[in-house]
Formats: structure tokens, C-alpha cells, sequence
């Protein structure tokens, strides 16, 4: 994760708009049936803490911005919150959690082998069969979202919006490449500053997710909670994924 990453996420501006989501998304909330009693690890903690902490039988939350985990601290005072990296999750044993959570796509602030090192590092910690919910940046959504303008918005919103599609396109040199890609980089403009985001093709990460070790995809959408039939022709921004530690 680059440095003007964490600044971000260090800011009073980023820990302000994280901790203000006071809700669960909705294909988040399928995995709370599933951890009663269980250990749980819950990477970029603190949006989520409030609904996981207390129906398990050991929580941990971690996250790689100190500033984050400051004010997650403040306000779950008694549960384990950590600041960590997902690539070098060095202190937790393995064959460890029962659930793991990656939120808010978490993952996608990282390249393709920084992707896989997280991907390799959940697969260490998780038991057998342990389920591993995440979220990730859908790449067909891109040329809708970055390209197509609302109809039903203000003149002077649609102006705005065509300013800030054009300089994400002109910060992009790779932008044209969007359609004869898998995974891609995406650089955001975002409060004064350059963020960059990974995409990928659904259908891909349910393969890359096959060969690091996870079974039994599923793919949820974030507009309703419920499973994605098909995965060819989703527009969701970005798309959930529940499998299970293959061992």
C-alpha cells in the first residue's frame, strides 16, 4: 500500500467518512448467522466492529491505518484491535480464525502480488472450511461509471460529474484498456489526492481465488444482498465474495 494511501486513511477526513457508515452493507450482513461463537478476524475494523464484537466468541480487528484503529480503540475500548498489515499477519497462528472478514475492499488497495500475499495469508490463519467474506472492485463496472452521465440530475451536477470523469481518464494512461483486462489499476481523484484502486473481472477473481486456496464461491451484489446469477453482464461498482479455506 503506498504511503499516500495510509495518509489518507490517516486523515481526519478518511477516519470521518469511514466511521460515519453506521451500517452494514447487505451482503455483509449474510455473514452474521455464521459467527456465534466463533473466532473472527475483521480487517479495516471499525465500521463493522459494533455488529461482529459481540456475538463472537473472540474478535480481532486490525487495520493498517494507526489513525483508524485510534479511534476504533475509543470507542470499543475491551475488544482486540490492532493496527496490521493483511500481507504480514506475523502474530496470529495458523489454522487460527473461524471467520474472516475483509471489508469495504480493503483488498483493492493493493497491487496484484500484494493481492495474492493477503489472499496467501487468510489461507494460513483460516481453519479448515473457514469462510472468508470480501469485497472488490468490479471491472465491468468501470466504462459505464466513468463514461455514462445520469439523465435525471442537475445541469450543474453534470457538469461537475463530466470534470471529474475527465480528469480520471486523464490521470489514467491506462484507461483504454479496460475492456481487454482482467485485474487494472485505477487512479481516483479523492479529496485532493490520487488514490489508486484495483478492478477486477468477477470471473476472474472467482479464479484467482480457486488457485490460492478457496472453495465454494459465491458472488453477492451490493444492490439487493443476494446472490449474483450472472456474472457476464453485472454493473454493481463492487461485488462480495463469500468462499471457504480449501486445506
Amino acid at each position: 500500500m503506498k504511503q499516500y494511501f495510509k495518509n489518507y486513511y490517516d486523515s481526519k477526513e478518511g477516519i470521518k467518512e469511514y466511521s460515519e457508515m453506521l451500517e452494514l452493507q447487505k451482503p455483509e450482513k449474510i455473514i452474521l448467522k455464521h459467527i456465534k461463537n466463533k473466532r473472527i478476524l475483521d480487517i479495516g475494523t471499525g465500521r463493522t466492529t459494533k455488529f461482529f464484537y459481540p456475538l463472537t466468541k473472540e474478535y480481532i480487528g486490525i487495520d493498517y491505518s494507526e489513525g483508524r484503529i485510534n479511534k476504533a480503540k475509543e470507542v470499543f475500548p475491551k475488544a482486540n484491535i490492532f493496527v496490521y498489515d493483511a500481507r504480514e499477519m506475523w502474530g496470529f497462528k495458523d489454522n487460527y480464525f473461524d471467520v474472516i472478514v475483509f471489508s469495504f475492499n480493503g483488498i483493492d488497495s493493493v497491487n496484484y502480488e500484494d493481492r495474492l500475499k493477503i489472499l496467501k495469508e487468510i489461507k494460513r490463519v483460516g481453519k479448515r472450511n473457514a469462510l472468508f467474506l470480501f469485497s472488490s472492485h468490479n471491472l465491468l463496472s468501470l466504462k459505464k461509471r466513468f463514461i455514462s452521465i445520469p439523465s435525471n440530475i442537475s445541469l450543474s451536477r453534470k457538469l461537475k460529474l463530466l470534470i471529474k470523469k475527465a480528469i480520471t481518464i486523464i490521470i489514467n494512461k491506462s484507461f483504454n484498456k479496460i475492456t481487454k483486462s482482467n485485474f487494472i489499476i485505477i487512479n481516483h481523484f479523492v479529496k485532493k489526492m490520487i488514490l489508486s484502486y484495483a478492478y477486477i473481472n468477477p470471473k476472474y477473481q472467482i479464479e484467482q481465488l480457486e488457485e490460492n486456496g478457496f472453495k465454494n464461491i459465491e458472488t453477492y451484489s451490493i444492490k439487493d444482498g443476494k446472490i449474483i446469477k450472472d456474472l457476464n453482464n453485472i454493473q454493481d461498482i463492487w461485488i462480495y465474495y463469500l468462499c471457504k479455506v480449501k486445506k
